[in-house]
């Protein structure tokens, strides 16, 4: 058994799955790098201050220039050359701080792209073979090396995987789920089942090993954040004698996870599956299962491209509440 991400396969849901766990775990900004521009303060003073208050705070300051920002009420103030150094700074940002007529006061903050260039940030890459090999190029497509270093899964960041189920046999798997095995909406809507798939119908456990398979261990494969203590709950929702997924199937598997969100710290619903409807009508149960789920407060996240198509109108990834999609022409097809 084995799970190489063939993205044009596997459908972009996936592949967005791994842009919100490296999102949330982005490059970050070096310490070196200053944090605000000294001798410069940003002023919000509360709606309708007059002017002459402006230039009475400006004045308390001693700053030479006062620069109204598009922003109602809000001000750039440049303090004197001499004045032009971090500790000058802040402590005109606290005297500032005790006026009544002052809405937030701090420096000119500093921020900085978080994309990876020139060899800025360090990176961090597994042992495990097939990345090695070059196989899993997605995971250097979505810059994870670079988020490696950061974070590597966390423990109670769950992911929810509604899929054909998965195997804790594997052995880039064994101990990668909440529960040994996989719920099973798919065949009788309420089973557990040890081992949820079929010999045949691996796409839950490509899936769910993309998100947690056991990586650095110089076995397989690696995945997003199987470094760390993230998990997988699998829940089942294709029957064993199709690979589909029956809207019952789906509308139960997602009503499980938002109720038993808190019991297994489920972070984000990951379905890599679509198929036809309105996206738009708010009174079909698979559109308010999602949302019920979105409500939660659950990260849903859906394919849109499967089969090297745009899928984009189609349910469940058209819908407009918090499900993240994406197209599949710039991510499929092998290296």
């Amino acid at each position: 058994m084995n799970f190489m991400p063939r993205l044009s396969k596997v459908g972009q849901g996936l592949l967005l799955l791994m842009i919100f766990w490296a999102a949330a775990i982005s490059v970050a900004v070096g310490q070196a790098k200053p944090k605000f521009v000294a001798g410069e303060i940003i002023l919000y003073c509360k709606p309708g201050t007059p002017q002459a208050d402006v230039n009475a705070l400006a004045a308390q300051v001693q700053a030479e220039k006062t620069v109204p920002l598009r922003l109602a009420d809000c001000y750039k103030l440049v303090l004197p050359p001499v004045k032009r150094v971090v500790k000058d700074t802040l402590d005109a940002v606290a005297a500032l701080k005790a006026d009544p007529r002052v809405k937030h006061v701090g420096p000119n903050r500093l921020f900085y792209s978080t994309q990876a260039t020139g060899g800025e940030v360090p990176v961090t890459e597994p042992n495990d073979p097939r990345y090695k090999s070059g196989e899993m190029w997605g995971l250097k497509m979505i810059n994870m090396p670079q988020a490696w270093v950061l974070q590597k899964g966390a423990l109670d960041v769950n992911a929810a995987v509604i899929d054909t189920g998965g195997d804790p046999t594997h052995e880039d798997l064994a101990g990668q789920y909440i529960v040994p095995g996989s719920y099973d909406f798919g065949d009788n809507d309420t089973d557990f089942t040890p081992n949820g798939t079929t010999a045949d119908w691996q796409h839950g456990v490509h899936v769910g090993g993309t998100i947690a398979a056991r990586a650095n261990n110089s076995i397989g494969v690696a995945s997003i954040c199987g470094w760390g203590d993230t998990k997988i709950l699998m829940l089942k929702a294709s029957p064993n004698t199709a690979p589909a997924f029956p809207e019952s199937s789906l509308v139960n598997s997602l009503n499980y996870a938002a109720a038993n969100k808190d019991k297994y710290h489920i972070a984000t619903i990951n379905m890599s599956l679509g198929g036809p409807g309105d996206p738009n009508d708010t009174t079909d149960p698979f559109y308010v299962a999602t949302k019920q789920a979105v409500d939660a407060g659950i990260i849903v996240v859906a394919a849109a491209g499967n089969d090297n198509s745009n899928n984009s109108q189609d349910t469940p990834c058209g819908f407009s509440f918090s499900t993240i999609a994406n197209t599949s022409s710039s991510v499929s097809g092998s290296k």
